[in-house]
């Protein structure tokens, strides 16, 4: 209905009172009956009247009422006037003022316009209630305006400003400056108060806008943009949405504890859990930062876009989302380093009060670990890159319980280094798995100081203790020490750290605190150490870092250079045995076997146990002592069996027992050797003749004269 039908109204009824006022006052009647004038009548009204009420129906129903407690007047030109007026419509909208007074035509006849003067009231169909000291309704185009303070209500909610203006057609109520509404509190959430230069509220939208400098002030946070747009539920009592626009942000009050994060962004959309104001959902678009606090922990979010899903709570995250340039901060906890991860994108979820349960980073992920210093210990990084990372979360972004890096990945923590396809990093306790992707293009490779470490199905190394063990076609580069002013071990064992040192294996292990090393092999491969000439190979070999020890057990095959004495050539040997443990501060090299089998230049040596004695001036042969069963070819075609041998490299002398022992070498005639039976002899390389002492043969010594083909007689 327009405004123009009451009005047309008004003035029907303004004809009816003029007729009965010119023939009250035309019929003759004698003075002295005359009443006396309460009010006195307006000189340029042609009609005044006191106070009444009109009421016009349609069908049945009443359209409109119009009562006026004062006076009402009709002028010549066809202005009308009201005094305590009250106007109210079918459609439930409701005028009030001290004076309404309608002036001019709209074209059809009836007045155009109409002026309230004093305490003007307007109640709209939706039950906004708006005041204002004066205000205008222009017929044609059912605009009113409200110059001066203006103030509204509409249930809990309230508000005001300078000038206003109202569209009854539309129900859009404009506040023209220093505007500012609140909503006062439930028991469904706090009052809150927003500001700005100008506000705009929309009945079709129940929308409410914001205009410059835009401020809305909760009891636990505060939110400010350019524009703010409001979004009314249908009961008009709270917020469901919010939409910030320019220089958005949202932040803490001081002192007071958010459930809401702080959000930056250029803008900001927040969306509530129906009939409350628990956010459900925010989305920052632009330049975004995101602050979730949880107990005074701060995790920060930087990226482009930025967007949130929370729980009923609204304050359990179920889902985040984060474009261009994202930036991860987590603080550090009683049982966690503060982590930075800065990715392309960010996608996370989880479900109800779990909160996130998983979070996977995309492009050029970069995961960074931060321990600060501590008592006796310096400050120090963990960093992991990759182009994905997949995290397993224990509900929000700082408990990580399990990080998957995916494709290209690097790893270091201090001077250890980490390559592969793939990497899982088990945060809390601080080990790191690499493995290769189904369809291989970047094989586990671990460096550490000046250590190499390759295998073809893993690598798993404990980043707190730096423990390592790996698996599959493992190598082991141990490179020289080449640095300037370096201590180096003396070239006297079997190994030492002048020349580079490799390992392989089927599986190897490696303990840092004590710095031991272990391979293993399979039945087809063993495992195996070499450096320079020196190779053992056995089915498992321990080797010591510090001690330089070595411990080799199953199909023992060891090869290295010495000289037979000191100042001798350097010569090839070869061991085989079942086990040998090298003792480095000994210079000893123990083998055991069934039998051990000894390859020296001058002829082999079998026994059930075999020690070398390694020379601590140089890498020479200081001694050789064998034992159990040995059977041994000797220098100047010399062959024995004993219980034992022994060689002294210093003097070039051989001791030989044995109950009995048989000592063959070249016989008095040319081509022919002589065979002995005893129980000792010893004697000197290129010295002459085999000495039995008869102190050491009792019963004496049996000589015999046999080929030198013939085997050897028991």
């Amino acid at each position: 209905m327009k405004w123009q039908t009451p009005v047309r109204w008004l003035v029907a009824i303004a004809g009816i009172g003029t007729a009965v006022a010119l023939y009250t006052q035309t019929r003759e009647r004698p003075a002295e009956n005359r009443p006396a004038v309460a009010t006195p009548a307006d000189p340029e009204a042609s009609v005044q009247s006191g106070a009444g009420t009109s009421v016009r129906f349609m069908a049945g129903e009443v359209e409109f009422e119009i009562t006026h407690l004062g006076l009402h007047r009709i002028y010549e030109d066809g202005r009308m006037a009201w005094e305590k007026a009250h106007f109210r419509v079918s459609d439930g909208t409701f005028l009030s003022a001290d004076l309404i007074e309608t002036r001019g035509d709209d074209g059809a006849g009836m007045p155009g316009e109409m002026v309230l003067t004093g305490n003007v009231q307007l109640d709209t169909p939706e039950g906004a209630s708006i005041r204002a000291a004066n205000a205008t309704y222009a017929g044609a185009t059912g605009v009113a305006i409200l110059p001066g303070p203006v103030t509204f209500t509409r249930g809990r909610i309230s508000g005001g400003g300078t000038g206003g203006e109202y569209r009854r057609e539309t129900g859009v109520f404009h506040v023209l400056a220093d505007a500012w509404v609140e909503t006062a509190a439930d028991e469904k959430g706090g009052k809150v108060r927003a500001s700005a230069s100008s506000m705009t509220f929309n009945r079709a939208t129940l929308a409410l806008l914001l205009d410059q400098n835009a401020s809305i002030a909760h009891e636990r946070q505060t939110m400010t943009a350019e524009r703010a747009t409001l979004y009314m539920a249908a009961d008009q009592d709270q917020f469901k949405v919010i939409e910030l626009r320019g220089r958005a942000r949202v932040m803490p009050v001081a002192g007071q504890a958010s459930e809401m994060p702080e959000m930056q962004a250029r803008d900001i959309d927040l969306a509530f859990h129906d009939g409350t104001q628990a956010l459900e959902r925010a989305v920052l678009s632009g330049g975004s930062s995101m602050i979730l606090m949880d107990g005074g922990s701060r995790r920060s979010i930087e990226a482009i876009n930025i967007s949130l899903t929370t729980a009923p709570d609204g304050r359990t995250v179920t889902h985040l989302e984060a474009h261009q340039g994202v930036i991860v901060r987590t603080p550090a906890q009683a049982k966690a380093a503060a982590r930075t991860i800065t990715a392309s994108e960010l996608v996370a979820a989880g479900e109800g009060t779990a909160g996130l349960t998983s979070a996977l980073f995309m492009g050029g992920v970069r995961f960074v670990e931060s321990t600060p210093a501590a008592a006796g210990r310096p400050a120090s990084e963990r960093v992991g890159t990759s182009q994905t990372l997949r995290l397993k979360l224990g509900g929000s972004l700082d408990v990580v319980e399990q990080a998957e890096f995916q494709q290209n990945v690097r790893f270091e923590d201090g001077d250890v280094r980490g390559e592969a396809d793939l990497g899982d990093y088990a945060a809390s306790a601080g080990r790191l798995t690499l493995r290769p992707a189904r369809v291989a293009s970047r094989m586990p490779r671990v460096t550490s100081n000046r250590v190499t470490v390759d295998a073809r199905e893993l690598i798993e190394i404990d980043l707190n203790t730096q423990d390592l063990h790996a698996r599959g076609d493992v190598k082991t580069v141990n490179a020289a020490d080449n640095a300037a002013g370096a201590t180096r071990t003396p070239d006297t064992g079997l190994f030492n750290d002048r020349e580079t040192m490799l390992g392989f294996g089927a599986e190897f292990w490696y303990t840092d605190r004590d710095g031991r090393a272990r391979y293993a092999g399979t039945t087809q491969t063993p495992a195996r150490v070499t450096q320079g000439e020196t190779v053992v190979v056995g089915d498992a070999i321990d080797l010591a870092r510090e001690t330089q020890d070595l411990t080799a057990r199953g199909r023992v095959d060891a090869t290295f250079s010495a000289a037979a004495a000191r100042g001798a050539p350097v010569q090839k040997y070869r061991v085989e045995s079942d086990t040998l443990e090298y003792r480095d501060k000994a210079r000893t090299a123990t083998y055991a076997g069934s039998p051990v089998v000894l390859t020296a230049p001058d002829g082999v040596t079998r026994g059930l146990t075999v020690v070398m004695t390694m020379s601590a001036q140089g890498r020479a042969l200081e001694g050789l002592d064998a034992r159990g069963n040995v059977h041994s070819t000797l220098a100047e075609g010399r062959e024995a069996r004993a219980d034992s041998l022994l060689y002294e490299a210093g003097s070039g002398r051989y001791t030989l027992r044995g109950q009995p022992l048989v000592l063959k070498g070249p016989g008095e005639v040319a081509g022919t050797c002589s065979q002995a039976w005893g129980r000792a002899a010893y004697f000197t390389s290129g010295g002459g003749a085999p000495v039995f002492p008869s102190s050491e043969n009792p019963g004496g010594v049996e000589r015999r004269e046999v080929p030198c083909s013939a085997p050897l007689q028991k």
